[in-house]
Order: C-alpha cells, then sequence, then structure tokens
C-alpha cells in the first residue's frame, strides 16, 4: 500500500502539541491552522493579529475570525487584568491546545501583578521576550527635566471618555486595542499609534459626531494606506483638499442665458423715418464702395 502521507523526522525545530483540537470537529481548518501556529510560539510571545496576518496569507479581520472561533470553542481567551482596587489595567489573550488546561482553576483567576509591560516591537525576531520591564524604558528619562505622560493606551481612553464618546465597554475597549496593536505594526511606536488614534476620535468631535464607528472609518482608511504618524495623515489632507480645489477649478463654466434687451423699459425712443432713410442712404453708399473695390 502506496504511503501518501510523508513526514520528516526532525530532532529539533518541530512542535509538540495535543491532537485533541486537531479532531475537533467544531473547529474550521482555519482556526485550526492558527492554534497550531500559535502553539509553535515561545510560551511569553504577545498575540498580535497584524503580525500573525503578516506570516500567512490571511488579513487581520481573518485572524480575528479565527480567534473568535478558538474563543467560542474554548481554546482561546482574552482575559482581563486588573489592579487590587479591580480596575482593568490591560487584557491578556492566552491560548492553549486543550480547553480542561485553559479553564483549569490555576487560570480561572490569574494573578493581576505581572509586570508592567508597554506594546513591545512587533518584528519577528525579536518577539521571543516581549516583557519589557518598566525600568527599561525609564532609564533614559529625566523626571525632573520632563513631565511624566500618561501610557499612550491611557491618553486614547481619557481623550475617548472626555469628549462625549461615553464609557469604554468591553467591545469598545478590545477595538480599540486591536487598532493600537495594528497601528503598532505600521509605526513600531506606541505614542505615535495613540496619536493617530486620538487624531480619530479628534475629527469626529470637530465633525460634530463623537461615536466610535465614525471615528473608526478614518482609522481604516489610514491603516490600508499604510499611514505611520499624523504629520502623513496631515500632508494626505492638504492633497485632498488641492486635489479637490483643482477639480473645481476645471469644472467647465455654466453658460449664461443672454437676455433680450426690454427696449421699453429702457424709455428708448423709436427711430423717425427720416433718420431711417439717412442710414439706409449710408447702408448703400459702403456696398457701393465694396463693389467697386472688388471690380478693380
Amino acid at each position: 500500500m502506496r504511503q501518501t502521507i510523508k513526514r520528516k523526522k526532525s530532532s529539533s525545530n518541530f512542535t509538540i502539541i495535543n491532537n485533541d483540537f486537531l479532531k475537533d470537529k467544531d473547529l474550521t481548518l482555519q482556526a485550526k491552522g492558527l492554534l497550531s501556529y500559535l502553539m509553535m510560539l515561545p510560551d511569553d510571545w504577545v498575540i498580535y493579529f497584524e503580525e500573525i496576518a503578516k506570516n500567512s496569507k490571511n488579513g487581520r479581520d481573518s485572524t480575528r475570525g479565527a480567534w473568535g472561533e478558538l474563543e467560542a470553542a474554548g481554546y482561546a481567551v482574552n482575559r482581563r487584568i486588573t489592579d487590587e482596587k479591580g480596575k482593568v489595567i490591560r487584557w491578556q489573550k492566552e491560548v492553549s491546545d486543550s480547553k480542561k488546561f485553559l479553564n483549569s482553576p490555576d487560570t480561572e483567576n490569574p494573578d493581576v501583578d505581572y509586570p508592567d509591560v508597554g506594546y513591545p516591537d512587533v518584528e519577528n525576531q525579536k518577539l521571543l521576550s516581549t516583557y519589557i520591564p518598566s525600568t527599561d524604558i525609564t532609564n533614559d528619562l529625566n523626571t525632573k527635566d520632563k513631565p511624566l505622560l500618561p501610557k499612550p493606551e491611557v491618553q486614547v481612553a481619557n481623550f475617548f471618555q472626555s469628549n462625549g464618546f461615553g464609557m469604554i465597554g468591553g467591545l469598545i475597549a478590545e477595538e480599540l486595542r486591536n487598532e493600537m496593536n495594528d497601528f503598532n505594526g505600521l509605526t513600531n511606536d506606541q505614542q505615535e499609534s495613540a496619536n493617530i488614534i486620538i487624531k480619530a476620535l479628534s475629527r469626529a468631535v470637530e465633525n460634530g459626531v463623537p461615536t466610535w464607528n465614525y471615528a473608526k472609518k478614518p482609522l481604516k482608511d489610514w491603516y490600508d494606506k499604510g499611514i505611520k504618524n499624523v504629520a502623513e495623515i496631515e500632508a494626505l489632507d492638504l492633497q485632498r483638499a488641492n486635489q479637490k480645489a483643482t477639480w473645481s477649478r476645471n469644472r467647465k463654466t455654466p453658460k449664461v442665458k443672454e437676455a433680450r434687451p426690454n427696449f421699453e423699459e429702457q424709455n428708448v425712443a423709436p427711430a423717425s423715418s427720416e433718420d431711417l432713410a439717412a442710414a439706409q442712404q449710408a447702408l448703400d453708399s459702403l456696398n457701393k464702395r465694396f463693389k467697386q473695390k472688388e471690380e478693380t
């Protein structure tokens, strides 16, 4: 009997995973593939849909859809990490090749005393260690000379809630976090990512529509165009304004219908018979001269 499945024997560069989820009929092949890929990664790898999409033909939306499928099936979870007062300080994505392991008592209420982390650089070669101790990112700050700004994600949340968008619920918090992650993949700069999101929120406020759904539209446009900072947004706005002005100047000028003069309203006196006779005589004389000139 011919062997149809061939395996490479490896002593390195392989992954050991549980086969249970691969046999789960409730999962699509796309979800199984995503989970297999995630199980290959280091334990401390921070999950970014943008980074995952770079390593496959699937886009970020497709990746999010597969992640949602894993969540619904119990292989993935997005945990709220809170401080001692119960305030959400961040969200943490976790996956497992076993439902039982992910939902075990040890992982139901994880320890909230995690190290202070930012959004790490999402280049693949730098993802083996994604947790950044707070001391590493503040060593170069002279706190006596420079005021400490809130973390970029806190800046976004503060602007959102203080400009009429309402309170940040679970779904909006997740979408804001995803936008931050996506733009981090373009900018490699957490603060620039926050500035871009705040720019979209500001535009919604300026247009009198302070809603998250309205603010998401320019964010999608900027992401698709690969925008990396606010300066590029302003340059894009200027380009569009110039194009609009050029189009307006080049539009065909509408024809203006000339109105017939109303001589009655202008009180123009009718010509006398003597005037008409003189005009006819002058016209005849002019025609006669032209005729003589043509004959000579």
